[in-house]
């Protein structure tokens, strides 16, 4: 007998797709008759959540400061170096959503802006403490990525 097709669903384990009308996954046998609870939804720690929002709202300041008015920054640069540091904070704030979307790449995003900026700021003459601050707000980033028991969140990254 043919089986019975109504339509298809991820599984919300291994992400396979299957017919919506089984009632386990043909791939890892995950029951989707089974209720989800609390502790089967991704959950993040609160310092985490306070991170990216803090980074979130920071970057976007800085982005717009950046394109608005560069003059705010007492730095003698182009307005090339300018346009550059605003897109920086601009993709900064794409990957603070991303990782609140449970994104790895936004973590490899976010090293990637600080090597950029310190290499910015080096040539800007602002010496290494602003090199120091990024790095330690990877760093940070990083730690709080992976505080917690279960609701350690760098696991949980796709």
């Amino acid at each position: 007998m043919a089986e019975k097709y109504v339509g298809l669903k991820s599984c919300p384990s291994c992400k396979e797709l299957q017919n919506s009308i089984r009632e386990e996954c043909t791939n890892c046998g995950h029951d989707f008759t089974k209720v989800l609870t609390v502790s089967d939804n991704k959950q993040r720690h609160g310092c985490l959540t306070a991170w990216l929002i803090f980074m979130i709202i920071g970057n976007s300041i800085s982005a717009i400061i950046y394109l608005i008015d560069p003059g705010m920054v007492q730095v003698d640069a182009s307005e090339g170096t300018f346009l550059l540091l605003a897109f920086l904070g601009a993709f900064n704030v794409m990957c603070a959503i991303a990782l609140l979307q449970w994104k790895r790449w936004g973590f490899y995003g976010f090293c990637g802006t600080a090597v950029i900026s310190c290499f910015i700021n080096v040539s800007l003459g602002l010496g290494i403490v602003s090199v120091i601050f990024a790095l330690i707000a990877v760093g940070a980033l990083f730690g709080m990525l992976n505080i917690g028991q279960e609701r350690k969140a760098w696991p949980k990254l796709e």
